[in-house]
C-alpha cells in the first residue's frame, strides 16, 4: 500500500481529528444560530477533508500493522508503548485533579476538570477493554524453522537414459564429446 502524504498522516491522526471535529461541530452550531453560515460551511468543508484523512490514515495505521505482524514482535518496544500509554493516563487524571481542586472557586476550571475526569474515565475504560482483549486473545505457538526435504521416486514424464540420450546426438557432436558410437 502506498504510503499518504504527510499532510494526510498528520490530519488523520486522532490527536488532531478530534479538536477538528469539536471546532466543526462548534461552527455548525453557530451557523445553526445563525451568526455565520460562511464560518459553519468552511467548518463542515474542514470537517469532510479531515474525516477523509483519518480514514485514509486508520487503513493505512491498520495495513502497516499487518505488514509489521509478519515479522517478530519487539518485546522492548511493546513494553515501551504500554508505558507511554500508562504515562498518558496518569498525566491525564493527574490534571484532572488538580484543575478539579483548583477549579473550587472558578466555575470554567471545574469544568474543565470535569471534562479531564471524563476524558480519564474514558481513558481507563480504553484500556480496560484492550486488557480484556489481550487476556483473552489465545497464545500462538513458537514458529519453528524445519528444512524442507523433497523426493522424487520418478520423473514424471518419460526420460530417455542417459546412454540412448548421448546416442541420439548427430554424428559430430559425439566426435566433439568423444563418445565412440
Amino acid at each position: 500500500m502506498k504510503r499518504p502524504t504527510s499532510l494526510t498522516l498528520f490530519a488523520g491522526h486522532p490527536a488532531v481529528t478530534l479538536p477538528i471535529m469539536a471546532a466543526g461541530c462548534f461552527t455548525l452550531y453557530a451557523a445553526y444560530a445563525g451568526e455565520n453560515i460562511i464560518v459553519g460551511a468552511i467548518g463542515f468543508a474542514f470537517m469532510a477533508r479531515t474525516m477523509k484523512a483519518h480514514e485514509e490514515a486508520r487503513l493505512y495505521r491498520l495495513w502497516h500493522r499487518a505488514w509489521n505482524g509478519m515479522a517478530a514482535p519487539d518485546p522492548a518496544r511493546e513494553r515501551q508503548r504500554r508505558a507511554n500509554r500508562l504515562g498518558l493516563f496518569l498525566g491525564v487524571v493527574a490534571m484532572a485533579a488538580m484543575l478539579f481542586i483548583a477549579g473550587s472557586d472558578d466555575p470554567q476550571a471545574a469544568l474543565i476538570g470535569t471534562l479531564f475526569i471524563g476524558a480519564g474515565g474514558i481513558g481507563l475504560a480504553m484500556m480496560l477493554r484492550a486488557l480484556w482483549r489481550r487476556l483473552r486473545r489465545p497464545k500462538l505457538a513458537k514458529a519453528t524453522a524445519t528444512p524442507i526435504v523433497t523426493a522424487i521416486a520418478r520423473p514424471l514424464m518419460p526420460v530417455p537414459s542417459l546412454r540412448d540420450a548421448y546416442l541420439g546426438l548427430p554424428i559430430y557432436c559425439r566426435q566433439v564429446l568423444g563418445i565412440d558410437a
